[in-house]
């Protein structure tokens, strides 16, 4: 889910005569993203969790925990274990 609307800000003409988004546009897209990332972590754990006892799984498994991982990293989050983020 993208929001594409304008946020009226006291800088969104001068941002617009420049060509670029205003700042709280760019903020405001910035967040979505982290969240939609954030949203994807915890499905893919959800997923990891369920799958753990499953022989048939284990390569999406193995899958699912890279796509985390990199997931994790572009958030900066890779030094936070599990307990940590749901807590």
């Amino acid at each position: 889910m993208r929001y594409t609307g304008t946020v009226a800000t006291s800088n969104a003409s001068a941002a617009r005569a420049g060509n670029q988004p205003p700042r709280d546009e760019v903020v405001v897209d910035t967040a979505i993203n982290r969240l939609e990332k954030l949203r994807r972590v915890f499905a893919l754990e959800e997923w990891i969790r369920e799958a753990a006892d499953n022989p048939h799984l284990i390569a999406s498994c193995a899958t699912w925990r890279n796509e985390r991982e990199h997931l994790l990293a572009e958030l900066h989050l890779e030094g936070v274990s599990e307990e940590q983020r749901h807590s």
